[in-house]
């Protein structure tokens, strides 16, 4: 009765993903936390002995330079002592000195500075959080063309969430930043054209800025792509470009990758199937916290499909899908429930004391 169970619990979590979610598209956009990654971009000019220092992480090279013109008023000097509060680079982490930092330099007109303090008040990180302090330094910054700026500013007027929706000045500041060659910039307006809200649905154009901005390395877009050979939308249909750009994107520990290429070494899309490589990925997404990989972790261990067969360890997967599945996944989450329960009447109860311990325990593991 169990095995038949997990086999049709299986075999419904597959078609959700394929049929019923579709190979989940339009990645999310970046968030105030992803574009800081970006957003530190080079220091200011300094003698290639500082920039040198900086790339080694010799940081004590780098504030022996910048300190002084900091603390004489230096517009560069204070956005670099903003960055390394920031990142905690040769000085105490402190978000709060960091935005007091980047104030300083935006308050000179320092443009990467106006843009981390936008961000910094968008997120509510080192401040209180203030979408109108936001919008502003966010706008002084795409007023001086930084793209990363535009590009911020484009979603934040295409989300409508904080702000009034305005897809035509979305749709411009996107633009913007598409044509300065930044990948959020291309990879979001790809998400503009493939919507088809404010211009014309256009899935070849989408295709062609997902692939700019891929071939720069922005794993969302690498993502896309791998759906998009993987439909045949926008592009001819092939199942080895989409495990291509799927591998690519997952080695950065896209979420949603990991996932999707699991699914295709465990369904054999396009080669032979690989039970231990989809046991592997589904792990490295199910670390991450994403349900449905717990979900289909689960359901290998119950099945002992490319792993050793293990009721507990069924279990605890289980449990955490049903905890970690949304709002709107009920249906998904009362079957990883119904899952939960026929693994639990295999265990023990010492064994079932162990395995919820571990679940007790568990933390998703942050994103790389």
């Amino acid at each position: 009765m169990r095995n038949t169970i997990l086999f049709v619990a299986l075999g419904f979590v597959a078609l959700l993903i394929l049929v019923v979610g579709g190979w989940e598209f339009l990645s999310p956009r970046l968030s105030g936390s992803n574009a800081s990654v970006a957003r530190a971009g080079p220091l200011p000019q300094a003698p290639d002995t500082v920039q040198a220092a900086f790339q080694r992480g010799d940081y004590v090279t780098v504030l022996q330079y910048w300190q002084p013109r900091a603390d004489q008023g230096d517009a560069n000097g204070e956005f670099v002592l903003g960055l390394l509060s920031a990142k905690g680079w040769g000085l105490p982490q402190d978000a709060a000195a960091s935005v007091t930092w980047y104030l300083k330099s935006a308050n000179q007109g320092y443009g990467p500075a106006e843009l981390n303090l936008g961000l910094d008040y968008e997120n509510g990180t080192g401040v209180a959080k203030d979408i109108t302090q936001a919008m502003g330094w966010l706008q002084k910054a795409a007023d001086q063309g930084l793209p990363g700026a535009q590009d911020e500013l484009c979603w934040i007027y295409h989300a409508g969430v904080d702000v009034p929706k305005n897809l035509a000045t979305a749709l411009d500041l996107c633009r913007k930043a598409s044509d300065q060659g930044y990948a959020p910039g291309q990879f979001h307006l790809g998400v503009l054209f493939e919507e088809g809200e404010v211009v014309a649905k256009d899935e070849t154009r989408a295709f062609a800025l997902y692939q700019k901005a891929a071939n720069q390395g922005l794993a969302m877009a690498q993502y896309n792509l791998g759906v998009m050979y993987g439909s045949g939308v926008g592009v001819a249909q092939d199942d080895a470009q989409a495990r291509e750009w799927y591998l690519k994107s997952a080695e950065q520990g896209d979420v949603k990758a990991e996932f999707n290429l699991a699914h295709i070494y465990e369904d054999g899309v396009g080669a032979p199937a690989d039970p231990a490589q989809a046991l592997a990925w589904y792990r490295k997404a199910a670390d991450q916290g994403y349900a449905k990989a717990q979900h289909n972790l689960g359901l290998m261990y119950g099945k002992g499909e490319g792993v050793q067969q293990s009721d507990l360890q069924a279990y605890e997967w289980f449990s955490l899908a049903v905890a970690n599945y949304p709002a709107d996944d009920a249906a998904d989450r009362a079957e990883a429930g119904r899952n939960r329960d026929v693994a639990a009447s295999r265990l023990t109860p010492d064994q079932l004391a162990v395995a919820q311990g571990w679940v007790a325990a568990w933390k998703a593991a942050p994103a790389p």
